[in-house]
C-alpha cells in the first residue's frame, strides 16, 4: 500500500505540476486572446470610422454629382436657347442683308440711270442752251450799237477808256 501511496503522491505531484504549467499557459493563452480581443476591437473601431467617412464621402460625392448634373442641365438649356436665339438673329441679319443688298443693287442702278437721263438731257440743251447764249449775245450787242456803246463783254473797250 505504501507502493501505492507513493506512486499516488509522484501521480499527484505530477499533476499538480503539470497543472501549474498548464495553468501558467492559459494564463498567457488568455492573455494573448485578450490582446488578440483588444486588437481586433480597435480595428474594427477603425473600420467602423474609416466606413463613416467612406458613407460621408459616398454621400457628399452623390451630392456633388447631382448638383454638377443640375448645372449641366441648365447650361445645356442656356446653351440651346443661344444658339437658337442666334440662329434666328442670323436669318434675320441674313434677310436684312439681303433687302439691304437689293436697296442697293436697286439705287446703283437709279443712279446709273439718272446719269444717263441727265448727260442725255444736257446734250438734247446744249444746243438749245448755246443758241439761247449766241441770242441773248447778239441782243446785247444789238442794244449796245442802238445806244451807241461799245460792248461791255470786249476788254479794254473805249467805254470803259471814256470812264476812266
Amino acid at each position: 500500500m505504501q507502493a501505492l501511496d507513493a506512486d499516488l503522491v509522484t501521480h499527484r505531484t505530477g499533476c499538480e505540476q503539470q497543472f501549474t504549467a498548464h495553468s501558467a499557459a492559459i494564463d498567457q493563452c488568455k492573455a494573448k486572446l485578450l490582446q488578440c480581443a483588444q486588437a481586433i476591437e480597435k480595428q474594427w473601431s477603425t473600420g467602423k470610422v474609416q466606413q463613416q467617412r467612406i458613407e460621408s464621402l459616398s454621400s457628399s460625392g452623390a451630392l456633388h454629382n447631382q448638383q454638377l448634373q443640375e448645372r449641366l442641365e441648365t447650361f445645356s438649356k442656356q446653351q440651346s436657347r443661344m444658339r437658337a436665339s442666334t440662329d434666328e438673329a442670323i436669318k434675320v441679319l441674313t434677310s436684312d442683308l439681303k433687302a439691304a443688298t437689293a436697296h442697293c443693287n436697286s439705287f446703283e442702278a437709279a443712279i446709273a440711270s439718272c446719269r444717263n437721263d441727265t448727260r442725255r438731257l444736257m446734250s438734247e440743251h446744249e444746243g438749245e442752251t448755246q443758241r439761247q447764249c449766241d441770242t441773248l449775245g447778239r441782243a446785247i450787242h444789238s442794244l449796245a450799237d442802238t445806244l451807241h456803246l461799245t460792248s461791255p463783254l470786249i476788254v479794254g473797250s473805249p467805254t470803259r477808256e471814256r470812264k476812266a
